[in-house]
């Protein structure tokens, strides 16, 4: 068997984990980034504030009817919302791969539009964000946690910095 040569030499099996890795590490420099497929579908995000309210007065009075128009928006994949007892919501809407942002964003934005009647007059200061912009393809975002960035819970805060690829 193949793997009784690894056991009976183990120097040869670390030697060609070696050169894998650095075959890897050459390839990973010289990869262009535009041969990566996209796996992450465009996202636009809608947000609300109705401040003063509860999470369930913010899931009746706003999340509903938004929620009840943005529905069946051209491509659309599926919603994930989020009513906090604060006034906020927040409302992100994943389209199918290979969509344009731009045209979803439109899409979301027009649907948006026609539901704010609908709303109370307090919540009708709602935002269309298109999170996913042309330079996501270019842009890696590292998550670190800092023991020098504490806050007063004693939980490290997340710094994100942004790594221009090449």
């Amino acid at each position: 068997m193949i793997s009784g040569v690894f056991v009976d030499r183990p120097r040869l099996a670390v030697v060609i984990a070696i050169v894998i890795t650095l075959a890897g590490l050459i390839a990973l420099n010289r990869i262009p980034v535009s041969q990566f497929p996209d796996i992450v579908p465009p996202q636009v995000s809608v947000r609300a504030a109705y401040p003063g309210a509860s999470a369930a007065v913010v899931e009746a009075t706003v999340a509903q009817p938004l929620e009840a128009q943005i529905n069946g928006v051209d491509q659309m994949l599926y919603m994930r919302s989020n009513s906090g007892n604060d006034g906020s919501y927040n409302l992100t809407v994943s389209f199918a791969l290979g969509t344009n942002p731009d045209i979803d964003t439109v899409n979301v934005n027009n649907r948006v539009q026609i539901a704010l009647s609908s709303l109370p007059q307090e919540a009708q200061l709602v935002t269309v964000i298109d999170t996913c912009r042309r330079c996501r393809d270019d842009v890696l975002c590292v998550v670190n946690f800092r023991r020098d960035l504490v806050s007063a819970d004693g939980f490290p805060q997340a710094v994100c910095g942004v790594v221009a690829a090449e």
